[in-house]
Order: C-alpha cells, then sequence, then structure tokens
C-alpha cells in the first residue's frame, strides 16, 4: 500500500510539474511573438535614410537601424512591442524624423532579422541595454537619449532606467505588470514579478509620457489614466481612439505627432560639456 501511494504521488507530481512548465511557457510567450525575415522591405527607406548598424556582442547580432538628423538635439531608442519586427514601425520612425528627431530602433535576438533564438524577460533586457550601449558608441550623451517603448517594450526601459541616464521615457500601450492580463490566477501567481513598471517607474525623474489605445484588447485605458492621476511627476497622456495593438501613429499620425511634439519640446536639451582647457 505504501508503495502505491509512493507512486500515486510521483505520478500525480509529475503531471503537476508538467502543467506548470507548460504554464510557465505560455506565460512567458503570450507576448513574444516574433516575425522573422531574411530580407529588408523595399519601402524601408522611402522617406528616410535609415542606415544599418547591426548590435553584435558575443555570438549574437541584434539587427538595428539608425538615422542621424544634423540638427537634432536628441534621439529616440525604440523598443518594439514583443510582436513582429522593427520593419513594422516604419510609420512610428518616420514620424519621430518630421518630427527632427534622430531614430534607433532594433530588433531583440529572434526577432526580425537578428541572430539566436532565446526570448524570454532577461534576454530581452540585455538586448535594450545593447542597444543603449551602441547609442553611446555612436557619440550621444546619456541626457539625449529618449526611450519610446511598447507594451514590453516600454516596461524594458522602465527597467533600465533605473541605471541609465536618459532625457525621457515615453509608454505606447504600456504593460504595467504582465500578471495583470493574464486571465486565471494560477498564471498570476506565476509572472507576478516580471515586468513591474509601476515600482520601476515612480522612481524615475526625467519627463515620463503615456500614449495609450482606447479600445486595447488586454490593457485597460482607464488603469493607465488612474496611474498617471497617483503620480504627480508624470507629465502627460493622450488617449487614442483606436481598437487592437496597432501603434496610433498608424492611423492617427498627424494627431500623434501634434501630441508629441509638445511633449518634445518640454524636454530638456542635453547639458553641454564643459571645454577642456589646453595646457600652455
Amino acid at each position: 500500500m505504501g508503495t502505491k501511494l509512493v507512486w500515486v504521488f510521483i505520478v500525480v507530481s509529475g503531471i503537476i510539474g508538467v502543467i506548470w512548465l507548460l504554464v510557465f511557457h505560455y506565460s512567458e510567450t503570450i507576448f513574444f511573438r516574433p516575425v522573422k525575415t531574411d530580407t529588408i522591405p523595399s519601402e524601408w527607406t522611402d522617406r528616410y535614410l535609415f542606415e544599418p548598424s547591426p548590435i553584435q556582442y558575443r555570438e549574437v547580432t541584434l539587427d538595428a537601424f539608425y538615422l542621424k538628423q544634423n540638427e537634432s538635439e536628441h534621439v529616440v531608442l525604440i523598443a518594439h512591442s514583443g510582436f513582429g519586427n522593427l520593419f513594422q514601425q516604419r510609420s512610428l520612425c518616420e514620424a519621430f524624423a518630421d518630427l527632427g528627431v534622430s531614430v534607433f530602433i532594433f530588433d531583440y535576438r529572434g526577432y526580425g532579422r537578428s541572430s539566436d533564438t532565446t526570448i524570454n524577460e532577461a534576454s530581452m533586457t540585455d538586448d535594450v541595454l545593447r542597444a543603449y550601449g551602441k547609442l553611446m558608441q555612436l557619440g550621444w550623451p546619456q541626457d539625449s537619449v529618449i526611450f519610446y517603448g511598447q507594451d514590453i517594450g516600454a516596461s524594458l526601459l522602465a527597467k533600465i532606467a533605473q541605471n541609465k541616464g536618459f532625457a525621457a521615457w515615453i509608454g505606447e500601450n504600456t504593460v504595467f505588470r504582465l500578471s495583470d492580463v493574464m486571465n486565471d490566477i494560477v498564471r498570476k501567481g506565476m509572472v507576478s514579478s516580471q515586468f513591474d513598471v509601476e515600482s520601476d517607474l515612480i522612481n524615475i525623474a526625467p519627463k515620463t509620457f503615456f500614449i495609450q489605445n482606447s479600445q486595447h484588447p488586454y490593457l485597460s485605458s482607464t488603469a493607465v489614466a488612474s496611474f498617471v492621476e497617483r503620480y504627480s511627476s508624470f507629465d502627460r497622456y493622450c488617449l487614442f481612439t483606436e481598437a487592437g495593438i496597432r501603434s496610433p501613429v498608424e492611423n492617427h499620425r498627424e494627431s500623434w505627432k501634434q501630441c508629441m511634439k509638445q511633449f518634445l519640446e518640454k524636454v530638456p536639451p542635453p547639458v553641454p560639456k564643459p571645454i577642456k582647457k589646453k595646457r600652455s
């Protein structure tokens, strides 16, 4: 009898373990839906010449593109959503370029033309840090970098903002906590600590701006508005009448640009570096 109970315990534990792993895998991948490609779309450089600027470290190569605007004081670092790849953000990149801002956008590993297949919160955080480091290599001061993230991309940028200098943080359809959009208690418990934007953002001093779709399938616009109201340090919140997960810049480009222009005018210019005096 005792032996049977032991075997029953082992079998039941094994089944629970498999279910737990499957739920964890689902939780990890609900926002990670990459689209791979080997080619650059022909329309990618229709209006602006985005130069390839790949990020290489260890055995990983991240696909990235860079547009330097000669008169620009700021560069926007775009961390796109977990859906698709960077080429689907052409409208967003062009809209920032129309406003005279330099642009740097990259793909996480496993996305687009980037190498590797590892996709999780840790790997994506590392990728964002590498993209930020690339901007430093290109000569941009920390206080000239504007963070722009879409859903989990906003979360990742909020995470690295704790230890990196930047000029402003902008979140589009921000996922405050991954557990907030899960449907049952089990999955909520498993991802409760992931992408905790609220705890990250309350420590951020620079200017902060939220952009939100009014009819997003899994993010509440009222929750975002409530969050902004609770903290007086947040500067601006724009709500667009848009259904689905598409960026509002797709169907509301001029309104988006007007809203963004008003915010960018509040972002302070980089502090000039002191001129070193030559020794006589």
